[in-house]
């Protein structure tokens, strides 16, 4: 039980702690993709210790153990069933992890499917009303709103507002788009869709809902990046400036928002990068923070599961005693008491 405990508080640690403690790490937000990483492996930690630590209680209470044990090494014959009313605790631990488990598949699965449909409803609504312009490879939209968005999937791609293409020069306008065709070959969509469904299932707990925030951001910033190396910096930082705070559509990857005038300014100051010891000293965080709970959880469950009670049931359980002796080894019994009788 100390084992659940302790990954009990390591995950409410991280749960309360962790975002305000990644959050004064400003100078990630140089290095976005370590930032990504770092902040999705605490999440990753924080979420494998809880369940870690309810399987670990499931495990440490005698009858739900004994039940384990014997359903993986197959001794069914020294299961007592009436050994599962022993403990009330363990039944409502169990019950707590299905209902857990089956909970966060229904919300899963209703905002996969609600993704889903509002993206297929708004391709509809692109081939109807958007135009796309073989020379930018991208569909424009009659918008008086300066915006620039992508949506990922078959019959999506990267959409522009008229009024973008108008207010933007070519050299910013091949920036926006390098921008956005970086979300679709990243794939950021995934990480962005999974985090507001944890963010979502999580709605109290301060890491998941910050690290939805910071992981968008670092996002943007790694698309910008790129548009930096392939376009230059004073192309990109202009078109964060001209786009501004307009949004895109609310499952879609845009590239202005409330923090673009941020970025901008960042793109165009000389930031000092971490050096390269810092660098490896994030990673091993980000790799120890995915790997620690996992391990260290599968250790002790191991651990638990190993110490198997059908060895001290068979000692204590009469009908799990040696056998009386038959056949040849009774005739040897009877030889070996005719002869002490001889002796004597």
């Amino acid at each position: 039980m100390t084992a659940a405990v302790i990954a009990a508080a390591y995950a409410v640690a991280l749960a309360v702690l962790g975002s305000s403690v990644l959050s004064r790490v400003r100078w990630l937000e140089t290095v976005p993709r370590l930032g990504i990483a770092l902040w999705l492996a605490t999440l990753w930690s924080m979420v494998v210790a809880g369940i870690a630590a309810l399987v670990l209680c499931v495990l440490a209470t005698e009858p739900l153990r004994h039940l384990y044990v014997e359903l993986v090494s197959s001794c069914l014959h020294s299961f007592h069933e009436h050994e599962l009313t022993k403990s009330g605790a363990a039944l409502v631990a169990v019950t707590a992890a299905l209902t857990l488990f089956v909970w966060w598949s229904v919300r899963t699965a209703q905002f996969t499917i609600s993704t889903r449909l509002s993206r297929h409803r708004h391709r509809h609504t692109l081939r109807l009303v958007g135009v796309r312009d073989p020379k930018l490879d991208a569909i424009v939209v009659d918008h008086p709103t300066v915006t620039a968005y992508c949506l990922p999937g078959a019959g999506g791609g990267v959409v522009l507002t008229s009024a973008a293409v108008r207010a933007l020069t070519c050299e910013q306008l091949a920036a926006v788009i390098e921008h956005e065709r970086a979300h679709l070959r990243g794939h950021h969509h995934v990480f962005t869709g999974t985090l507001r469904v944890v963010a979502a299932a999580l709605p109290r707990v301060p890491l998941a809902q910050r690290a939805r925030v910071a992981v968008h951001y670092l996002i943007e910033r790694l698309a910008d990046e790129h548009a930096r190396r392939v376009c230059g910096t004073d192309a990109i930082s202009a078109a964060l400036l001209t786009v501004g705070k307009s949004r895109g559509p609310a499952l879609a990857l845009w590239v202005g928002g409330a923090d673009a005038v941020r970025r901008a300014r960042l793109l165009k100051r000389t930031m000092r990068r971490p050096v390269p010891l810092a660098r490896v000293g994030v990673a091993t965080a980000a790799a120890v923070l995915f790997a620690a709970p996992l391990v260290w959880g599968t250790a002790h469950a191991a651990a638990l599961a190993a110490n198997d009670p059908c060895a001290v049931a068979s000692e204590l359980d009469p009908s799990t005693a040696s056998p009386e002796p038959e056949g040849k080894e009774l005739a040897e019994l009877e030889t070996t008491r005719d002869d002490s009788s001889i002796q004597v």
